[in-house]
């Protein structure tokens, strides 16, 4: 099951409980879930409340290590994001093409299209542009009872091969406080550890990946993306969201 946020922040009148999760997603695969956000421990001002709020604590890009939105003291919200996107077709094989735009408060553009084949693949195709001098990444938040097995995410159900298309893996971090990365929260006051994988984009602001399940293949050929899995074949035109 994917689950892709491709919609404003909000409420408009009381946005203050969203969170920076502009195309976002969330994977589960054979019932486990695999990809999480952080989810909320506390709403006490401070770097814990920052955290579990930004862009970092979710599975899409931030630029300068900053979210699309404009988000500060516990409930506040200032500059937002232009948020657009959803489904954009379904092939006869069962391949769910999705994508969306977020325009950053600060300017910047992320465009992000993910090919999904539930139970195969999930291929997810990153686009910064604007983003100047400022790096580039886009992360991973893995379910504590999954773990990294490089090139594996282990689960309890399935082995995915994370394959890297386009930019390289910077750290994977687990259990880390000091950076506010590698945990989950479970509740108010309860703090899980996890890893968190985190990819950096090319000089181009790109990050392309795929996860795979057993016997799946995937290749990026220009804007056609193609798919070899246990269930047969697709070739995909995918091309950058406008």
């Amino acid at each position: 099951m994917l689950l892709f946020d491709h919609g404003t922040i909000g409420p408009d009148e009381q946005p203050g409980h969203g969170h920076g999760d502009a195309l976002a997603f969330e994977l589960s695969w054979d019932e486990q879930p695999v990809v999480t956000d952080s989810g909320v421990t506390t709403y006490e001002i401070g770097a814990v409340r920052e955290f579990e709020r930004s862009a970092r604590a979710h599975a899409t890009v931030t630029v300068g290590d900053a979210g699309a939105d404009e988000l500060w003291a516990s409930f506040r919200v200032g500059g937002r994001a232009e948020v657009s996107g959803g489904l954009r077709r379904r092939t006869v094989e069962g391949v769910w093409v999705l994508s969306g735009i977020a325009r950053a408060w600060s300017g910047w553009v992320h465009r992000r299209t993910l090919v999904f084949w539930p139970g195969q693949a999930l291929v997810v195709l990153d686009q910064v542009e604007g983003a100047g001098a400022r790096e580039v990444l886009s992360r991973l938040p893995l379910d504590p009872a999954c773990y990294w097995r490089p090139p594996l995410i282990v689960t309890p159900r399935a082995e995915l091969r994370l394959l890297l298309l386009r930019g390289e893996l910077a750290r994977a971090p687990h259990g880390v406080l000091d950076l506010r990365e590698g945990w989950v929260g479970r509740g108010f006051g309860r703090a899980e550890a996890r890893t968190s994988l985190v990819l950096r984009a090319n000089p181009s602001g790109q990050v392309a990946y795929a996860l795979l399940g057993t016997h799946a293949r995937v290749e990026l050929d220009g804007d056609v993306c193609s798919l070899e899995t246990a269930r047969g074949a697709a070739r995909l035109p995918i091309g950058e969201p406008r």
